[in-house]
Formats: C-alpha cells, structure tokens, sequence
C-alpha cells in the first residue's frame, strides 16, 4: 500500500520536471534548430549572389574596350583643355592649322524643337582653322569617325585664291 501512495507523487514529479526541465529546453533547441537551417539558407543565398557577381564581373571586364571608348565619347563635363587638344591633333594630323577655339552659345531653338524629350548635354564651340580644302575634307572625315561625339553645325569657307590657304570656321556640336 505504500506503494500506491509514492506513485502519484512520483508521476507529479515526473511530469512537472518535464514540465519546467526539459520542455523549455527542448522547444529552445527546435527553435534553435529552425533558425540555424535559415541562417545556414541565408547563407547559401550569398554566396550564391556574390558568385553571380563575380561571374557578372568577369563578364564586364570583357567589355573594358568598350566602356573606355563610351568614356572617351561622353566624358561626363564639357572640359574644355581636353578638347581644344583633340582639335589641334586632328588639325594638325590632316595639314591644318588650328587658329582659335572659342565656346558659343546654343543656336535658338525653333518652338516645335523645344517640346522634344530631354537631348544629351552638348557645348557649342566656334573652331577658326586655315589650310587648304583637301586637307578640310580629310579632317572632317577624321572628326566622324573619331570615338568623341562631335556634330558639325555649320560651316564658313572663305578662299582668296587656289594657291592661298582658306580661312575655315566651324560651329560645331560637341556632346559630354
């Protein structure tokens, strides 16, 4: 009969140090669990994502050429020093003399032009060259096939005579 009388309280012992013992630890342990498989998850995302990056890196790196070419294009800022050089090489590559290069300001614009969308930022510049007209005509051809973006606008051409030089003016377009 002492027997029956240990049982219940032993049970109530039992179950309370499950209770407050092991239960606790145990649901402890299931979150811990569930958040170390996200971590680890989480993790597996990045490195996935930064491998993607590296592939996408090594593929850019390819195109290295390119960017500088679209660099050289568009510079970014209408730096003049840069570009009174580029005129001078090309002036002086074709038989030209570069006699001045001075910034204007952008031609009027007709009202039907104005409602155009946003244009890409361009400077305006008047270039005064002297040489003969051959010599012209390559160095327009050279201007269009260089990588900077340079549009010719207008063009003077005063000539005394065929053996003199030609006093030439250019108003041109030129895009940073």
């Amino acid at each position: 009969m002492k027997r029956i009388f240990l049982i219940p309280p032993i049970l109530f012992f039992a179950i309370a140090f499950f209770a407050y013992a092991v239960l606790p630890q145990w649901v402890y342990f299931r979150s811990m669990k569930t958040e170390a498989l996200q971590k680890e998850q989480e993790l597996q995302n990045r490195k996935a994502y930064f491998a993607g990056l590296a592939k996408d890196l090594a593929e850019f790196s390819g195109y290295q050429d390119s960017l500088q070419k679209i660099d050289t294009a568009l510079p970014g800022e209408p730096a003049v020093a840069p570009l009174i050089s580029f005129f001078n090489e090309k002036a002086a590559s074709n038989g030209l003399v570069l006699k001045s290069v001075a910034e204007s300001q952008a031609p009027v614009v007709d009202s039907n032009e104005a409602e155009k969308p946003q244009e890409v930022p361009a400077a305006y510049f008047i270039i005064s060259l002297a040489g003969q007209v051959s010599a012209f005509e390559t160095f327009l051809k050279d201007i269009e096939t260089s990588a900077r973006l340079v549009e010719v606008q207008n063009i003077a051409l005063q000539q005394q005579n065929e053996a003199a030089p030609a006093d030439i003016n250019l108003f041109v377009k030129v895009y940073y």
